[in-house]
């Protein structure tokens, strides 16, 4: 094998952190079960047949991994029995997935579903949903459930060991995640460059001034042109850095900081569904895995 092919190979599979990967497991769990729970009062008006879209569907490209598949918009729509089977289904798979049990079969359907439910009303569903389906699809690929789960409690059939850290080989499916994550931020970056309001530092003062998004009006804020300023480019630059230089290992854990505290204060302030959750465990996935002495190497296939 020649040195450019062994060096490629070793870029795409990968070790990865079983620990990094429980903890993007959790998080991305925890967001998709919340976000479950707050539609199901309203699940038939949103997704069923005798709601918004009525039987006919969105009439919408499918807006995740599947649109390469050919799927449109036009999806049937579920009675309300078999609307309510699926609903429940969907929350149970979420909650085997974040507690590591039955876990790629779980991951399988939550991801299904999730696309489902995206297809049907992509009013309420936003690209947090979108990436969100997409990270659950790599996951089905990673054994995220060796640590910190159900499955890992019943090998052992012990509490001790059961944040161990271990190793994953080959592990294409977490670079894969990783590039979605880089290219998400370049692509934000890009969009914002051919807003004028960004260019000219403004854009932030505009976002404040939508009541439904922000969490207050913040009038300490766009009362300082500086501030307004500092605060549009200031995310510029997080984004257009984020989307590059993350991948220079001096510089990661730094970034990794910065971009988890940047999405917390986004999420203290802004109201955007479950978008900034999906980022930090989606970010996670940049955490490299160590070798210890207790460490043991899981193949990403088993």
């Amino acid at each position: 094998m020649s040195l450019k092919l062994r060096s490629l190979t070793g870029f795409w599979f990968m070790t990865a952190s079983a620990r990094a990967m429980a903890g993007t497991r959790i998080i991305l769990g925890l967001a998709l079960l919340y976000d479950a729970l707050s539609y199901l009062p309203e699940r038939h008006a949103m997704f069923g047949e005798g709601g918004v879209f009525g039987p006919a569907g969105s009439e919408r490209s499918f807006p995740t991994l599947l649109k390469f598949f050919g799927i449109s918009g036009d999806v049937f729509a579920l009675s309300p029995i078999g609307l309510d089977f699926v609903y429940a289904l969907f929350i149970c798979g979420i909650l085997l997935f974040t507690l590591g049990s039955l876990y790629r079969v779980s991951a399988f359907t939550v991801w299904i579903i999730l696309n489902y439910f995206t297809l049907r009303n992509y009013l309420v569903f936003d690209s947090g949903h979108n990436l969100a389906a997409n990270l659950m699809f790599f996951m089905i690929f990673v054994p995220a459930d060796r640590v910190a789960s159900v499955g890992a409690y019943l090998k052992t059939r012990s509490f001790k060991n059961l944040w161990q850290e271990q190793l994953i080989k080959n592990a294409w499916a977490v670079r894969a995640m990783q590039f979605q994550m880089s290219i998400l931020y370049f692509s934000t970056f890009i969009y914002k460059l051919d807003g004028p309001n960004w260019r000219a530092g403004t854009a932030v003062y505009y976002a404040t001034r939508l009541p439904p998004y922000f969490r207050t009006q913040f009038e300490f804020l766009v009362s300082s042109g500086i501030l307004i300023n500092l605060a549009t480019y200031g995310t510029l630059i997080i984004e257009g850095v984020l989307a590059v230089l993350i991948w220079i290992p001096r510089l990661r854990y730094w970034l990794l900081a910065l971009a988890i505290c940047f999405h917390l204060a986004l999420e203290a302030t802004m109201v955007i569904n479950i978008f900034q959750w999906v980022m930090v465990a989606g970010l996670l996935s940049f955490i490299e895995g160590r070798k210890t002495k207790s460490s043991s190497c899981v193949n990403s296939g088993q």
